[in-house]
């Protein structure tokens, strides 16, 4: 049999980054190769509009729409001192982050006049206060330190910087590198064997199989990024300078700030989608991905550019955030698991919803809040899943779960 356009469904369906590049595959699609697209948790840049609201519950949010690079070099500076806050007392993983190199951040950052606050307690507060006010939704915050104790800030942040750019590894783009280390810290080899692994397996972004982040400026010579030492502070401050470094190819008018910027400016999306049915699936206490920076503009860019010809659903799922692996890594992220349901579920049943809609016409729901109930139990040891944890995408929403954009107004229900 021969597969053409008429005898094929196809639905492009991915998660994170996959998720991002579905929506700019259906936005480019002009010869209708692509029926519809079911995305979880999309890595999406978005156009700000200056004018939208995003409204949840009676609480107004304007600061949004931030690209990838820009929240990523703020959660990779101002993280590991916010993870001192009292709020983050008992969060998943906390363990992770040396609270002496999280001290010495708090200090860094005051130096470079990044904070204000006079001590360090003061200070992880305000970090956290920062990071609240620059879009991350109030029950992502506790995730902070577990990302940035296990490197994901760091990491997306240096590897983003040299992709929007387009830097080699002989640029040393803010004194960077990646590679083995021993027990104190210096670069050593990586068995060939592994190499090898990690090259067929390995999703690129280190920490991982040995392979890790390099601080090649630290005072007396390159270490292990959570090992070195900065030059400006003389500190272990988690390579403050680096930290500094990334964040201003963002903020910057150097040559490699404009190529950064440049390269950020080349992946955005214009929110157009040709009419194809869609379905955007996320955890609203997402912390790499956050919401505001990413599904719900999207949501609300796409309806505000398709108008009555958008097909756009966008199911919010409470309790539920971006790496599902964390919830099984015991006892390392205990917590994780008492706390979140899996998401994938949710991604799942959107395939299956848009499949039948193709295949027989069946109503997609409403834009909607989906309301999960956690595990509970002792972190470390939560009950058994049930159903009852994870309930259907109402088929018809209650008025009070109703995701809708209202003018310039996104309204999400709280």
């Amino acid at each position: 049999r021969s597969i053409t356009k008429r005898n094929t469904i196809v639905i492009a369906a991915s998660v994170s980054n996959g998720g991002g590049a579905s929506l700019a595959a259906a936005e480019r699609d002009v010869e209708g190769l692509i029926d519809a697209v079911v995305v979880s948790e999309p890595q999406v840049q978005v156009r700000r509009d200056p004018q939208l609201v995003i409204q949840r519950g009676q609480r107004a949010i304007r600061n949004h729409s931030k690209g990838l690079y820009d929240y990523v070099t703020l959660a990779n500076l101002y993280q590991p001192c916010a993870a001192l806050a009292p709020s983050n007392l008992g969060a998943p993983g906390a363990a992770l982050v040396n609270p002496a190199a999280a001290s010495a951040r708090c200090t860094a950052l005051r130096m470079a006049g990044l904070l204000r606050t006079l001590t360090v307690p003061e200070q992880a507060i305000e970090a956290q206060r920062l990071l609240d006010e620059h879009g991350w939704e109030p029950e992502s915050a506790i995730l902070g330190p577990s990302h940035f104790g296990l490197q994901v800030a760091p990491a997306v942040a240096v590897t983003y910087a040299n992709a929007y750019g387009r830097f080699g590894v002989t640029d040393n783009l803010c004194g960077f590198s990646f590679g083995g280390t021993d027990k104190l810290g210096a670069p050593a080899s990586v068995a060939a064997p592994v190499i090898a692994s990690v090259f067929a397996g390995g999703n690129g972004i280190p920490p991982t199989a040995g392979i890790n982040i390099i601080n090649n400026d630290a005072v007396g010579g390159p270490r292990l990024l959570a090992m070195s030492v900065s030059r400006s502070t003389k500190l272990a401050d988690f390579n403050a300078d680096g930290a500094r470094c990334l964040r201003g190819l963002f903020t910057g008018d150097s040559a490699q700030a404009q190529r950064v910027r440049a390269g950020v400016a080349a992946v955005m999306q214009q929110g157009d989608l040709r009419g194809k049915p869609a379905i955007i699936v996320h955890g609203r206490d997402d912390n790499l991905v956050p919401v505001n920076h990413s599904s719900r503009p999207y949501f609300a860019l796409n309806k505000r550019v398709e108008g009555d010809r958008s097909r756009l659903r966008y199911y919010e799922v409470t309790n539920a955030q971006h790496f599902e692996v964390f919830m099984g890594i015991l006892p390392l992220l205990a917590g994780y698991d008492s706390r979140y349901i899996p998401l994938h579920v949710y991604n799942t049943r959107a395939l299956d919803l848009m499949y039948s809609h193709l295949k027989a016409g069946t109503p997609l729901p409403d834009s909607q809040v989906v309301r999960t109930r956690p595990r509970g139990g002792l972190p470390g040891a939560a009950p058994a899943i049930s159903a009852s944890n994870v309930p259907p995408i109402a088929a018809v929403a209650s008025q009070s779960d109703v995701i809708v954009l209202d003018g310039r107004t996104l309204r999400v229900p709280d």
